[in-house]
């Protein structure tokens, strides 16, 4: 429970299309394989067309490192600029990596199999 939202009043926070685009998919037949390093396996999801921001940002992409559970989240107005987004923070997180860390690069991306990006 969070304090101050009220047992089930999220439920009609999602707009009808986007419970209909994915109220058709199956889950995934490929097991989740267990990490054992960072950025050994990202998942990555986009969100959008939600209702516009005050920055007039419509889309959320989100990013999970499997093995840490960290999270990073970008807004942006269109979906042309995810890629960069993430090829930056790609860039960032391995040289953050290679002089914290055992130098880790990214070995796999799972997405949610939408067509988003």
């Amino acid at each position: 429970m969070v304090n101050g939202i009220e047992e089930g009043s999220l439920k009609d926070r999602f707009c009808e299309h986007c419970e209909i685009g994915k109220s058709h998919r199956r889950p995934s037949k490929i097991p989740i394989r267990a990490v054992s390093a960072l950025l050994e396996c990202l998942h990555i999801n986009v969100y959008g067309l939600i209702e516009k921001s005050i920055l007039g940002n419509r889309y959320m992409m989100m990013i999970t490192d499997q093995h840490s559970k960290m999270i990073w989240v970008f807004f942006a107005k269109d979906k042309k600029g995810f890629i960069e987004m993430f090829e930056a923070w790609l860039i960032a997180r391995e040289h953050e990596c290679a002089h914290r860390y055992n130098n880790e690069r990214l070995q796999r991306i799972r997405l949610d199999r939408g067509r988003e990006i």
